[in-house]
């Protein structure tokens, strides 16, 4: 029988029972807070490999973390703020920004006037797979997001995406319909946070412990990125190298396992992917495409497609931004 998709939900005025459920969440911690005007509410989604938090509190409280579930957890403040203290200096993120935690980091905060917040939790091994299959290896040590970002057209866009798909979870009553899309949505936001809340797919790449590029990769990945608009061919790569192209052909393959065309659309495609998430829906491919260099429409899209598994268009559509 088709019906809503609906939340788990938990609501205490009980500061131990909140700590209780908050363990389950985030790992072991010490809660303090004004008990006599504390609230705690949260719901909770499951889509995916993805937990999607609603969380609700009020009061002044502080939680300071000595055991974190192996996990990248990432808190989009609604209403209020966190102060996280990170040695000797304390960040202070708004609703403009999100507060990242990674596998391993222990994070202590205060909320001076409770808070609203979307925390989206996904494991850390299923998030650094979808890396690999991004940037085409195997990583061997985690990501290194920064601990906060205050981005407001990149956090805008990851919050706009949840709110939608808590939007959608709660209005398809086809069980068969609410699974497909929340396998589509869990491709779309792993791809989402890989991108958007990261610098570029090389700044992806330089998180993991792939080989350091030796000088003369180094020289040709800066010229390519600084001239990503433009029209770049061997002969250019060669005279800013100073390699012959059979060196730098074998190089490159050495060290990225592609040819040095081959590295240079990559990284187009991904500048091009990366842009069409955060466009508005009217947004035209074909000026998005040119400002990265990809000229042919016809040869961009099957490109793409064959890099991504979707059309531009597709990825334009997505979850109506």
């Amino acid at each position: 029988m088709n019906k809503a998709y609906v939340p788990k939900e938990y609501t205490t005025q009980s500061a131990f029972d909140a700590s209780t459920q908050l363990r389950s969440h985030f790992g072991f911690h010490h809660l303090n807070t004004e008990k006599s005007a504390f609230n705690y509410l949260d719901r909770v989604y499951q889509f995916g490999d993805f937990q999607l938090i609603e969380i609700s509190i009020t009061g002044s409280t502080e939680v300071k973390h000595y055991k974190n579930p192996d996990n990248y957890e990432f808190d989009f403040p609604m209403e209020g703020y966190f102060l996280i203290a990170s040695k000797e200096q304390t960040t202070k993120v708004t609703n403009q920004g999100v507060f990242i935690t990674s596998p391993g980091i222990k994070p202590h905060f205060t909320l001076p006037e409770g808070i609203t917040a979307l925390v989206l939790q996904i494991r850390a091994d299923h998030l650094e797979s979808a890396l690999s299959k991004m940037v085409g290896f195997k990583t061997e040590k985690g990501l290194c997001f920064p601990v906060s970002i205050e981005n407001r057209a990149a956090v805008e866009c990851v919050k706009t995406a949840l709110g939608g798909i808590i939007q959608s979870l709660q209005t398809i009553k086809s069980a068969d319909l609410r699974a497909q899309y929340a396998k589509d949505a869990d491709q779309y936001l792993k791809t989402l946070l890989l991108t958007v809340l990261d610098n570029s797919a090389q700044a992806l790449i330089n998180t993991s412990n792939h080989p350091p590029l030796p000088k003369v990769l180094k020289c040709a990945d800066t010229y390519m990125h600084e001239n990503i608009h433009k029209k770049i061919t061997m002969a250019d790569l060669i005279q800013v190298t100073r390699v012959s192209s059979r060196s730098l052909t074998y190089s490159f393959k050495k060290h990225t396992q592609k040819t040095p065309m081959s590295y240079l659309l990559d990284l187009r495609l991904m500048r091009l992917r990366k842009a069409l998430l955060t466009a508005k829906s009217d947004t035209k491919i074909l000026d998005l495409s040119m400002s990265v260099g990809l000229t042919h429409l016809g040869r961009m899209s099957l490109a793409y497609k064959n890099r991504f598994g979707e059309l531009p268009s597709e990825t334009l559509k997505q979850f109506e931004k």
